[in-house]
């Protein structure tokens, strides 16, 4: 599943932002480099991707953005401390392709203006008659459920955030808390088992790693005695 369109208006520091992604002839994409100053909205751009993958995969699978309670967790929130300064609203939407099924996402904040609203939603199918008011906070998404399931199951979909660290070169791994054996209990139902954001990488996600390395058909000896990422990327 490959992202298509990305849209943010009035959402932090970002008045506006507009991405159609480029593809090559074969279908697949090519890569997109986002270059600003800091705090101009990278992390911000590619959180709402990551919350769109989010929202997408919670459709189907509760392990991702569990209920406890009846009440919901969200990966980003909305409110009125993330609308740009002295605007009326904010508004999030991503588009994704796979094959011939298309999937969408939209998040919604304050009073917007329907005519604004119509549009920047033009390329939006679902909602692009997007001119109610629902309540503040409002997201949506839209797409197969089913498709929803096998994109997830298949692939590997993954955010660092801009707070992810690494454990230092010099550091005895031995004298650290010795890393969990990779976890291969089969994924339950309506379990995806796989982690959408990743605070940190290969020390802590060897059982991650595993999986996506079995996906690509790698040896598994090779990951797990791999001491680092680059022997790895050697191996591969």
């Amino acid at each position: 599943m490959y992202l298509q369109k990305l849209l943010m208006i009035n959402s932090g520091v970002v008045q506006k932002l507009q991405l159609d992604m480029s593809f090559k002839n074969d279908g697949t994409p090519k890569p997109t480099i986002l270059v600003g100053t800091n705090g101009s909205g990278k992390t911000s751009a590619l959180s709402t991707v990551a919350d769109a993958l989010i929202e997408l995969a919670s459709s189907k699978f509760q392990d991702i953005a569990p209920t406890s309670n009846s009440s919901r967790s969200f990966f980003k929130i909305l409110g009125t401390k993330t609308v740009t300064v002295s605007a009326a609203f904010e508004l999030l939407a991503a588009s994704f392709k796979d094959q011939s099924e298309s999937f969408y996402y939209i998040a919604h904040n304050g009073d917007p203006d329907p005519a604004i609203i119509g549009d920047a939603l033009e390329d939006y199918e679902p909602y692009r008659n997007f001119v109610q008011n629902p309540p503040a906070g409002t997201k949506a998404i839209s797409g197969d459920p089913k498709k929803i399931e096998i994109i997830f199951h298949a692939g590997s979909y993954a955010f660092f955030p801009s707070s992810r660290f690494e454990s230092p070169y010099w550091a005895n791994y031995q004298f650290l808390e010795r890393d969990p054996d990779a976890d291969f209990t089969p994924s339950y139902q309506n379990k995806l088992g796989k982690p959408i954001i990743l605070q940190s990488s290969i020390q802590s996600l060897k059982s991650w790693m595993v999986d996506i390395m079995l996906d690509a058909s790698v040896d598994v000896a090779t990951v797990f005695s791999a001491s680092d990422l680059d022997t790895l990327k050697q191996a591969s």
